[in-house]
Parts: C-alpha cells; sequence; structure tokens
C-alpha cells in the first residue's frame, strides 16, 4: 500500500540527506543543487514526502526547454515555423529505493505532465521532454512518451540516455 503523501515544492525546510534512488547523479543533484537552481531561477524542484514520517520519496526538477524540430516527425507539427519547439523539460527524476514497485515514481511523473499542461494554458508550450537513461525507457513509453528519433542513444557520462517527448495536444 502507498504511504500518504503530497507533491510539493522543495524548500530549505525539507530534509533531503535521507533520499537515496540508487543513482549517485540524481541523489547528488537532490542534495547539492536544486535548492541553489531554485533560487536562481533556473528550474524547479517538486518532491513527494510521506506525510507520516516526512520521506521524501520521489522528486522532479523541471525547467523550459526546446526540441530541435528536425528530432521530430514534423508531420505531427504542422504550421509550426521555427526550429526549435517549446518544451517542459523534465531534468531530474528520482524515486527512493524503499518506495519501489508503488507506482510512486509514475506518479511523479505525471504530476510534470500536470505541470506541462498548465503552463501551456499561459505561454507556448507543446511538449514535455525527458532524456531518459536506456534502462528507464520503457517507463516513459508505458506514460505516452515517443522516442524523439530513431538515432543511436547518446553518451551521458557512461550512461546512454534517450530523447522522448510527450505530446500535451495529442494524448496518449
Amino acid at each position: 500500500m502507498s504511504p500518504t503523501h503530497k507533491i510539493k515544492g522543495l524548500t530549505e525546510d525539507h530534509n533531503v540527506d535521507g533520499f537515496d534512488c540508487g543513482d549517485e547523479d540524481i541523489n547528488k543533484f537532490l542534495k547539492e543543487w536544486a535548492l541553489k537552481y531554485n533560487s536562481l531561477k533556473y528550474a524547479r524542484t517538486y518532491i513527494m514526502v510521506n506525510e507520516e514520517n516526512g520521506d521524501i520519496i520521489a522528486y522532479a526538477t523541471v525547467l523550459n526547454g526546446v526540441v530541435e524540430l528536425t528530432d521530430l516527425d514534423t508531420a505531427d507539427f504542422p504550421y509550426f515555423p521555427y526550429p526549435r519547439m517549446p518544451a517542459v523539460l523534465l531534468a531530474r527524476v528520482g524515486r527512493d529505493t524503499k518506495y519501489r514497485g508503488k507506482e510512486l515514481g509514475k506518479e511523479m511523473i505525471l504530476f510534470c505532465i500536470g505541470l506541462a499542461h498548465d503552463l501551456s494554458e499561459s505561454v507556448g508550450c507543446r511538449l514535455a521532454v525527458v532524456d531518459s537513461y536506456t534502462d528507464r525507457v520503457k517507463l516513459y513509453e508505458d506514460l505516452g512518451f515517443v522516442r524523439c528519433s530513431e538515432e543511436e542513444p547518446e553518451e551521458d557520462g557512461e550512461r546512454k540516455t534517450v530523447k522522448l517527448y510527450y505530446d500535451l495536444v495529442v494524448e496518449a
């Protein structure tokens, strides 16, 4: 059973020290950079908090981004005259290993799609985009994300990533 939880913006009042998603880069960003990015308005980090014990269950960092039109099937985006499509980038997404198997990581991603929908009501924003590690691509595809192109995965340090997008107009 999933714990009672709430999603809210990360603040200095939240204790991030106990968070461990099993990926050092994702852990490090939350612990060392997320608040700084928030204060500089580079990005916004949202956390899913266990209301019973205060644990951070999951987090996602989102920011404005673009996708090169050449990475997309342009037939899906008629009448768009610019070389880049406006998007919300899911820059970092992690779920604590203690909460594995409870669908809470998916819930965090769906929350981010909702943010992108909300933003699209105020400014141009057609896509939600993620550069997913190859071992997590299926998770995003199951939620309706589509690979940007058929190119080989890109190197991101020692791991490979695949760019995927979620079309806010043509939903899964």
